[in-house]
């Protein structure tokens, strides 16, 4: 996605999330840009590992490997700044939860810094 702001859903949203499956969504904007990234509304399967059903942000892209966090349940953080123009989205469902799933927004900064707000 290179639009400067957008909004991105699980599937099926806001019916229940389908099982098995893994989604991928690369957000890029203009360099000297940062991403906030909002939560709307987050509904996933719990676990205290997030190794089932999860959510996880990596700053940097499609080849990043720096993990901003994994997200499950309805632990969340309520807002996050990238620290670079890029973002790496990976939804993953194990089996058929009954979960709505997620609802996010996302806009294009002017700045350097990363943050998280809980």
């Amino acid at each position: 996605m290179t639009t400067p702001s957008g909004e991105i859903f699980s599937p099926n949203y806001p019916g229940y999330y389908p099982g098995s499956m893994s989604c991928t969504w690369r957000i890029s904007v203009p360099v000297g840009n940062v991403i906030r990234l909002t939560f709307i509304m987050f509904d996933l399967e719990d676990d205290p590992l997030c190794a089932r059903d999860f959510l996880e942000l990596m700053d940097g892209g499609q080849d990043s490997r720096m993990s901003i966090g994994r997200f499950c349940g309805n632990r969340y953080p309520l807002s996050i700044m990238t620290a670079t123009s890029r973002l790496k989205i990976v939804f993953t469902s194990t089996a058929f939860s009954g979960r709505q799933g997620f609802r996010l927004r996302y806009d294009a900064v002017v700045g350097n810094k990363a943050l998280f707000f809980y």
